[in-house]
């Protein structure tokens, strides 16, 4: 599974130990020795072109043929091992009785976002930078120049006098290039540079170096609902006045400059009084939160769903999360002693329509449907229609007491039979997935061609559905259908 050049790590890696390599081997020689642990690969390239790669073997020693090379340059060197941590360096080739001069260390000063030595958005940056000769022959007047094709990093001073350097030493000179970063950013990019060293003659040499650029990263996650000045339900209701609380954290390597979150939404039946929120700055591995009112109408059908869109800016870096919160509970539970609060089918209902009781086991409050009185061999059936807005459960509870593994209370949607109860079954609780659109859901009540059993029915109460496009209201008036 996944990239086959991708090295799989059972644990934290750690690094590889010993690694040793000459750093600066003489123009003409025709192999390299690198030593590390056994069975490490090791691998040479210019230019993102191999030269060589060999394993170690248990001897943790490998040279390597550089016989290919014939002018001056600076070699990538890659040694990789299962559970270890990659090793990334360099190799130049420098001529025989000349001077080669290149970069070796920089230390970064930084002025911005924070004083760290790391370089992030936004900062104003100086480098002290040190040069080494790797020649055999010492480096005259040396001159430097600092570039970079990176369209995030701009250089404000990009030249340095470095004077003479004797072979095999190294030259430093503090605060030797500037450069200012954007204000927006990728965070953990490598900025590449180039280091040309020139001696005012025929020699010069170039040198790469990459800086690691710091950003924030910001991500809209969790979403909560505190209604505590309502019924305390964690969830919107008519009439509540709740506080939706966004948490965004920030992923990245930087902090985050202040941010500024909003919150909009396509709903008429909810509002928010002051739909921006500012949270200040986000911690690297932080987080924050963003605070807003919102009002939801009396008025507002229950089972229906606020759509809401969150951003947040924070100078220039951005996350937008949309969600959907539902108001309050579309809950069938049969206290209005009818069939009218939802539209439930009065034309088909088999051999006998169910019917609304307020007497014996009922679950919740005053009243429960119950399964019609019926023969047997016949049917008492349940049934409704409704548009599903959002993927989400119905739940309901149910109690049956008939004839075991003969008379049956069922529950199908669609016509597809989701759960059946027979015998003496308690009150209980039951629940399952609907998907978006159009459903038939129906609770079938079946008796056998013979005997009966315990009171010979089924009831349900307390039924929870997704939030629904109620549309078929009818004007029953009585408790049966």
């Amino acid at each position: 599974m996944g990239d086959p050049s991708l090295m799989p790590y059972l644990g934290i890696p750690t690094a590889l130990s010993p690694v040793t390599y000459q750093n600066s081997v003489p123009l003409g020689v025709t192999t390299v020795t690198v030593t590390t642990e056994p069975y490490s690969y090791v691998g040479l390239s210019l230019n993102n072109v191999w030269i060589d790669a060999q394993y170690t073997g248990a001897s943790g020693i490998v040279n390597l043929d550089i016989s290919t090379i014939a002018s001056p340059c600076t070699l990538d060197v890659v040694i990789t091992k299962q559970n270890r941590q990659p090793h990334i360096g360099t190799i130049t080739l420098v001529p025989n009785n000349a001077p080669y001069v290149v970069y070796d260390s920089n230390v970064i000063h930084d002025s911005g976002v924070s004083i760290n030595g790391n370089v992030e958005y936004s900062e104003n940056v100086s480098l002290d930078v040190t040069l080494k000769n790797v020649g055999s022959i010492n480096a005259t007047n040396i001159n430097s120049t600092l570039s970079t094709i990176n369209p995030d990093i701009t250089i404000t001073d990009n030249t340095e006098a470095y004077g003479n350097i004797n072979a095999n030493s190294s030259a430093t000179q503090n605060n030797a290039f500037a450069f200012n970063v954007a204000n927006v950013i990728t965070d953990q990019q490598l900025a590449q540079f180039t280091v040309t060293a020139t001696d005012g003659g025929s020699g010069t040499w170039q040198t790469n170096f990459n800086i690691l650029l710091n950003a924030p990263v910001l991500q809209a996650t969790t979403i909560t609902v505190n209604d505590a000045t309502g019924n305390g339900n964690g969830r919107l209701d008519p009439g509540e006045s709740v506080t939706i609380n966004v948490t965004t954290i920030n992923s990245g390597h930087a902090i985050s400059p202040s941010a500024v979150g909003t919150l909009n939404l396509n709903s008429g039946m909810v509002t928010i009084p002051g739909n921006t929120s500012n949270f200040g700055v986000i911690n690297a591995s932080g987080n924050a939160i963003a605070s807003f009112t919102v009002n939801v109408d009396a008025g507002a059908i229950l089972g229906s769903y606020a759509n809401f869109t969150f951003n947040v800016n924070a100078g220039g870096y951005t996350a937008t999360k949309t969600f959907s919160l539902p108001i309050g509970l579309a809950v069938e539970d049969f206290e209005t002693n009818t069939f009218t609060q939802n539209p439930w089918d009065t034309t088909h209902f088999g051999d006998a329509p169910w019917t609304i009781i307020n007497s014996g086991n009922i679950y919740e409050g005053n009243f429960t449907a119950r399964s019609g009185v019926i023969s047997d061999n016949k049917t008492s059936e349940l049934t409704i229609q409704i548009t599903v807005m959002s993927a989400d459960t119905i739940s309901f509870y149910k109690k049956v007491s008939s004839e075991l593994d003969y008379d049956f209370l069922r529950f199908y949607v669609d016509g597809s039979p989701y759960g059946e109860w027979s015998g003496e079954v308690d009150w209980s609780r039951e629940a399952y997935m609907l998907t978006t659109g159009l459903h038939t859901i129906k609770w079938i009540y079946s008796k056998d061609i013979y005997w009966i059993g315990g009171s010979d029915a089924a009831w349900v109460d307390f039924i929870i559905f997704p939030s629904m496009n109620i549309t078929q209201i009818k004007p029953e008036t009585n408790n049966n259908l």
